[in-house]
């Protein structure tokens, strides 16, 4: 069985560096993405795993809507607003399992999200 990763103990600090993407390597991403995507703009896009934000400002400018990055880790999450803020992106405390719905503060799935 694998261990867990403890992303609040140490891993936080360090991820957004070792995981840093060249400008071109994200765009080709959101290319990517926005091939497999709904052509209307804006969508909304969950980041889910989000972790320190390494996709979510170019997901909200690619897809022009706000964009919610859900992660578990509360230290991901303040890494990720303060190196990669962006005023349509929300970093929102969640999991897979429970996935925050913002409109109604319930879980996914809601009727609203």
């Amino acid at each position: 069985m694998l261990r867990r990763i403890k992303y609040d103990d140490r891993q936080h600090l360090v991820y957004a560096r070792g995981r840093a993407l060249p400008p071109d390597v994200i765009a080709a991403w959101m290319a990517e993405f926005a091939r497999h995507s709904p052509s209307r703009r804006p969508l909304t896009v969950l980041d889910l795993g989000s972790g320190t934000g390494r996709f979510s400002p170019a997901l909200a400018d690619t897809f022009g809507g706000p964009v919610y990055g859900v992660e578990p880790s509360a230290r991901m999450r303040q890494v990720a607003a303060a190196l990669t803020a962006h005023p349509s992106v929300s970093y929102l405390q969640g999991t897979a399992e429970k996935i925050p719905c913002p409109a109604t503060g319930a879980t996914w799935p809601c009727s609203t999200c």
